[in-house]
């Protein structure tokens, strides 16, 4: 499940926004560029979605390309690999951010880009990466078709971090595919006038869930004396998860990691 989980949003901006040298230099194999291309495609073609109807529409096709990035990655046996690649896309998104003209939106998304390059830097994230790269576990053992049935069978009597992986997973799709509209919009290649604020709205409140969420499994701790409003927001949401859940979430990383 650590497919899922994972955010990978920096692959499929990578591919929109990055200079093309640097795909190059990369050695993104033509699997990766075909998919992403396919699922950009898929969403250009449906402009009039709502966000949330968008979101579903590619679930199964972010988390294809998520497979076959983390199978590369696997492949490569070089955790740097990643960290590289995330390096260009928060430069990419920085400087797209700074371009941008929609006030509330860029705003959004750079108070999401500066939290998840927090969480990113936990230590979940961290052995994640490192245990792929060094074939730790199989990446191709977790499948879509399981997915689709493992996601809505999850209910109430669930073990509280198996709910708690659920939002993760849908919350990291949710932020991919906000942030997959962002990077179109910016290009001028996805019309999207009347549902730019709701669309800054959607990709920050994807990025509270998704660090919050993170505090609750163990994947990130937030400096203690870090009290921007972004963490302030995700230790709050946080906090209440934990007390829905009876305090009964927190497992260490490895275990996690066997789910």
């Amino acid at each position: 499940m650590v497919a899922v989980g994972n955010n990978g949003f920096g692959l499929v901006a990578l591919l929109l926004m990055a200079r093309e040298q640097e795909i190059i230099a990369a050695s993104i194999p033509d699997n990766l560029v075909l998919g992403t291309s396919s699922l950009v495609e898929k969403i250009i073609s449906a402009p009039d979605l709502s966000i949330a109807e968008g979101a579903a529409l590619v679930t199964d096709d972010i988390i294809r390309v998520r497979f076959s990035f983390l199978e590369w990655l696997a492949e490569s046996e070089n955790p740097e690999l990643y960290w590289k690649l995330m390096r260009i896309v928060n430069r990419e998104l920085s400087l797209a951010i700074d371009d941008y003209k929609h006030g509330e939106l860029g705003d959004a998304v750079k108070r999401s880009l500066e939290l998840i390059t927090k969480v990113s830097q936990g230590d979940g994230v961290q052995k994640i990466v490192e245990g792929i790269a060094n074939n730790r576990f199989s990446i191709g053992t977790f499948n879509l078709d399981q997915l689709r049935v493992l996601l809505p069978a999850i209910g109430v009597n669930a073990p509280p971090v198996v709910n708690t992986f659920q939002k993760l997973a849908i919350s990291s799709v949710q932020l991919e595919y906000g942030l997959i509209l962002f990077a179109l919009v910016v290009e001028g290649r996805l019309q999207y006038n009347g549902r730019l604020e709701k669309l800054g709205q959607f990709i920050y409140d994807s990025t509270q869930i998704y660090a919050a969420c993170s505090i609750v499994l163990g994947f990130w701790t937030p400096e203690k004396d870090d009290l921007s409003n972004e963490v302030v927001g995700a230790r709050l949401l946080a906090g209440s998860y934990q007390i829905e859940n009876g305090n009964q979430v927190t497992k260490s990383i490895d275990e996690l990691l066997k789910l």
